[in-house]
């Protein structure tokens, strides 16, 4: 039996059956995560900014791969500032900031699936980092 091409491939989160409950599912993981978070520059995270089409997209088509783990070690926890009172010699602080962080999501209860979309966008929303686009599917 030969195999399907990328093409004839879809991406079930966002056609077929159940794309709309996956589109609500991350608008509402993504409302639950940014609570009580603030914007990189001050004040609440505008909705308009928070389920944007392309935050939708964020959460819903980047997965942990050697690529997103590779931005956000490269590009976003080298700009977080060290913490003055971390003492821990046994972890470098920012494991521990990516830690906390997805101890963060997992409190809210977030599908391991939306996780890596979630830190992008905290990156992008709490601490003003440009982050790439979402993936094309």
């Amino acid at each position: 039996m030969p195999r399907k091409s990328k093409k004839d491939t879809e991406n079930p989160y966002e056609k077929g059956e159940f794309a709309g409950d996956y589109r609500e599912l991350a608008e509402m993981y993504i409302q639950l995560f940014f609570l009580e978070k603030s914007w990189f520059c001050g004040g609440l995270i505008p909705q308009c900014e928070l389920i944007s089409d392309s935050s939708i997209q964020t959460v819903l088509r980047t997965q942990f791969s050697e690529h997103c783990f590779k931005f956000i070690h490269e590009e976003c926890l080298p700009r977080i500032p060290n913490n003055k009172g971390y003492d821990d010699n046994s972890i470098p602080w920012e494991i521990h900031y990516l830690l906390n962080l997805l101890e963060g999501l997992r409190t809210v209860g977030v599908p391991k699936e939306y996780q890596p979309g979630l830190l992008l966008l905290y990156f992008k929303f709490c601490k003003g980092m440009k982050i790439p686009p979402p993936p094309l599917l």
